[in-house]
């Protein structure tokens, strides 16, 4: 597997004011929350999918979706891309420069505003860049109280629980977390936390969403 770009934003000390056993706490409930809000973002995609490729061309009394509306299904598209970057932040940063673990919550919506624009309709491959912006938010929603370096640290967990969601597994998101860290962009106080916040969301997955 290719090494991944580190993230934008490295978390090169510890955080000031946590503890590590206040940090665990802090991650099991942003593992859960992040990982409900990462599974409910994908299956809002699903389900879009299934409705502008599926359901509605049946509507239209066309079998399956033809080229011209795959067409018309990547315009409307980029209108919602072009929609997204009149918001705030104006969708964020690219993708191809990395993770990003920093993007502030009032600019959150831009950016999932316009990841649904290309997941539904066709433009992009994966969720994992809009997903990791979702937990980064959930983080800072959770530790908005607390001091910045914390709150850093919440978000960070956050992106991590989210991407997670993925995988449908924690441990290639684990490897992922120990390159980081290998590489010195994040603490390694902050590995175990990171861990249980995958854990966490782990749990959620299989004990909440695999319920038949």
């Amino acid at each position: 597997m290719a090494t991944p770009v580190p993230p934008q934003s490295p978390m090169a000390e510890p955080p000031k004011g946590a503890d590590l056993s206040r940090l665990l706490l802090l991650s099991v409930l942003i593992g859960v929350l992040a990982a409900i809000a990462a599974s409910l973002f994908q299956q809002f995609v699903s389900l879009g999918q299934e409705f502008f490729f599926r359901d509605l061309p049946e509507r239209f009394g066309l079998s399956g979706a033809p080229w011209w509306w795959a067409a018309i299904m990547l315009a409307v598209g980029a209108g919602v891309v072009a929609l997204a970057q009149r918001m705030k932040g104006g969708t964020g940063e690219g993708p191809l420069t990395g993770f990003h673990f920093n993007v502030p919550p009032d600019v959150a919506p831009s950016v999932l505003i316009a990841s649904l624009g290309t997941l539904i309709f066709g433009f992009a491959l994966g969720p994992e860049a809009p997903l990791i912006v979702l937990g980064t938010t959930v983080g800072a929603l959770v530790a908005r109280r607390a001091s910045p370096e914390v709150r850093k640290a919440a978000m960070f967990l956050g992106g991590a629980a989210a991407i997670g969601a993925v995988f449908g597994n924690p441990f290639v998101t684990g490897f992922m977390i120990l390159e980081f860290a290998a590489m010195g962009a994040v603490p390694s106080m902050m590995v175990l936390p990171a861990f249980v916040a995958l854990a966490s969301g782990y749990l959620v997955q299989i004990g909440i969403w695999g319920l038949p």
